[in-house]
């Protein structure tokens, strides 16, 4: 009797251990396939940089610290400089590979804390967090633009940008404020002949 009920607890033990084993293995699974959803919500497919959607609340995360603490931030909004061209001339492959190798780019030249996402289309935007009035802003801005002026892209030769800066202001009552400043600063850019970094005034 004593012997029975001991192989019983044995295949007990068996059984809990292999359950506990499934339970450990299927636990890290969902953990591996929710880090692959979240990776996949906030990361554009193409480049592999940050989405719109994740810089949005990146933006109000800096803009309610900004009014917490006075620190600010400065926002680039970078557009390719006639990107519809080299769609047209070499197609949306060579397209493609281009917004890879300028994210690749803006990922060199901008630090750590930087938070770089694609804005849309061929638009990229890179948030400068703990930037005091702007501090440095346009020596990044002009760091960014000569490292993509100076780049060679195997499948069209040479690209340019055009960026507008904008930096956070006390005075502002939402976090679009800032972007809609760099967004006027770009087409000022644009306007005056591309290849430029052009601040919000």
């Amino acid at each position: 009797m004593t012997t029975v009920l001991l192989a019983h607890e044995r295949e007990l033990a068996a059984v809990n251990q292999s359950l506990e084993a499934q339970v450990l293995q299927r636990t890290e699974a969902l953990e591996t396939a929710n880090l692959e959803l979240e990776r996949l919500a906030t990361h554009d497919p193409l480049t592999g940089v940050h989405n719109r959607r994740h810089f949005d609340t990146k933006l109000l995360e800096c803009f309610q610290t900004s009014h917490r603490t006075g620190t600010g931030f400065a926002v680039l909004l970078l557009d390719v400089d006639h990107f519809k061209q080299v769609n047209d001339t070499h197609g949306h492959t060579a397209g493609d590979t281009v917004l890879q190798q300028l994210a690749h780019l803006l990922g060199e030249n901008t630090r750590s804390v930087d938070f770089l996402a694609r804005y849309g289309g061929e638009e990229f935007v890179v948030l400068l967090p703990h930037t005091p009035g702007g501090e440095g802003s346009m020596a990044v801005a002009e760091k960014i633009r000569t490292a993509i002026a100076t780049a060679e892209f195997p499948e069209i030769g040479h690209m340019t940008v055009s960026i507008g800066v904008s930096v956070w202001n006390p005075a502002d009552t939402h976090a679009g404020a800032i972007v809609k400043r760099a967004d006027k600063a770009l087409y000022q850019a644009k306007d005056a002949g591309r290849n430029q970094a052009v601040a919000a005034t």
